[in-house]
């Protein structure tokens, strides 16, 4: 699975830090695009239409997947390896 998180440095955005150290501590590997270096990065969270950082994607391999934004625990969970809710 990939799991791509787009956001801010962990100084400017609290809820990006906490979902990063959240995905670590369930095992879940993932990408981070920060959003104010990253020109294309932010277009991508924007075209999603969401309205707060992180943006969390993921792609199980099939072309199936789904986004979230803001820090969700809840999400988080169903990410980790061995979990087969996604």
């Amino acid at each position: 699975m990939q799991v791509v998180v787009y956001g801010r440095s962990d100084r400017t955005c609290m809820a990006c830090r906490a979902t990063k150290r959240a995905l670590k501590r369930h095992g879940v590997v993932y990408e981070f695009h920060n959003v104010d270096t990253d020109p294309d990065a932010e277009a991508y969270a924007r075209a999603l239409g969401v309205l707060e950082l992180p943006v969390v994607t993921w792609n199980d391999g099939d072309e199936t997947g789904g986004f979230w934004s803001g820090y969700r625990p809840d999400e988080i969970k169903r990410l980790a390896p061995g979990n087969d809710a996604v």
